[in-house]
């Protein structure tokens, strides 16, 4: 009843259209922000999968030059 007197509504019929449409922008609302925690997931998990794979990368590549340098010594040696 409050919201009839705070816009003036000439009938229950405009309270209940004026119900249903702020009921229809928050689904609607909570249905982007869902989907936008959702994306901002995905990019994430992909972030962190293409940094882990970096980092493999960077340890195979380092563990194959210091095995490089060993092999190298040994047969100087």
């Amino acid at each position: 009843m409050n919201a009839s007197l705070q816009f003036n509504a000439a009938s229950t019929t405009q309270v209940d259209q004026f119900n249903s449409t702020i009921s229809t922008q928050v689904t609607q609302f909570n249905a982007t922000q869902k989907n936008a925690i959702a994306q901002f997931n995905t990019d994430q998990e992909n972030a962190m999968s293409k940094f882990n794979a970096e980092v493999q990368n960077q340890r195979d590549t380092f563990n194959a030059t210091q095995r490089l340098v060993i092999d190298q010594s040994n047969a100087q040696w």
